[in-house]
């Protein structure tokens, strides 16, 4: 049969202070829906029983405690954690397909005000547990180059004298000489 990944997640949106005691923001559960679709673009099949399997869009819920919770089918079977949500295993040994990913849409609750965002490449082996957290694209930060100038009297590009410490192809060396830069010693 075909195996599970078990999918983690706990959402917080900050809000500028209330009427608490501290003079500090406030984190409060994100209460919203996550959105799991597939990458399959086609049924795929579950080897041991020759049965066509269709992925449909998982939509599960982000309750007033920002936990992620499975969708409710009213059925839950003897020894299922039913606060665990369980999507179809991308690299499942008993599907004719693998390597295929998951994605998940987060969409806040009406009334709050938190941005929706997207993770993709949700994946895993039969029986792992995927904290989303870990899939979080990282913020951006502005490139920061340090150069670090060399100043060599007569650089000859022919029988180039390195300083020590001179990272070939990332340092800069300069030749007050004629007032030239070498990025490299080849240069």
């Amino acid at each position: 049969m075909y195996d599970y990944i078990t999918i983690d997640a706990r959402n917080m949106f900050g809000v500028a202070d209330s009427t608490d005691p501290d003079p500090n923001p406030d984190l409060l559960p994100a209460v919203g829906t996550v959105a799991f679709t597939s990458s399959l673009k086609a049924p795929t099949t579950i080897l041991s029983t020759q049965t066509i399997l269709s992925l449909g869009t998982v939509i599960a819920t982000i309750d007033g405690s920002g936990t992620l919770r499975p969708p409710v089918d009213g059925q839950t079977a003897s020894g299922f954690d039913a606060d665990e949500l369980r999507l179809i295993c991308p690299n499942s040994p008993d599907l004719l397909d693998v390597g295929w990913t998951w994605t998940a849409s987060f969409r806040p609750q009406q009334g709050q005000t938190w941005q929706a965002f997207t993770i993709s490449g949700i994946t895993g082996n039969p029986g792992d547990t995927v904290t989303l957290t870990t899939l979080l694209p990282t913020s951006v930060k502005p490139a920061t180059q340090q150069i670090i100038v060399y100043d060599v009297d007569g650089f000859d590009d022919n029988n180039p004298v390195v300083p020590a410490g001179y990272r070939d192809g990332v340092d800069w060396i300069l030749d007050p000489t004629n007032m030239t830069i070498h990025t490299s010693e080849a240069d």
